[in-house]
């Protein structure tokens, strides 16, 4: 359930309801995008995150040296 989409001073404010049961609430700099998209991109960033930091535990990496995707293979 996606609720709100409050847009105000060039930002829009979206509360949802996890799986879990908990309420999580983003903030995006898009007066633009609806709600479910919002909703939808924080939950890819969030698959973005949790596959670095799998990256970091699992692998001799401490830092990316580069910020392109050629840099970051070569380094792995």
């Amino acid at each position: 359930m996606i609720k709100g989409g409050k847009k105000s001073a060039g930002c829009t404010i979206v509360k949802t309801l996890h799986e879990t049961d908990k309420i999580l609430v983003f903030h995006a700099n898009s007066v633009t995008l609806p709600s479910f998209t919002i909703t939808q991109l924080y939950r890819c960033r969030w698959q973005v995150e949790l596959f670095f930091r799998w990256i970091k535990q699992n692998l001799p990496i401490k830092t990316f040296y580069g910020t392109s995707g050629i840099a970051v293979k070569a380094q792995i």
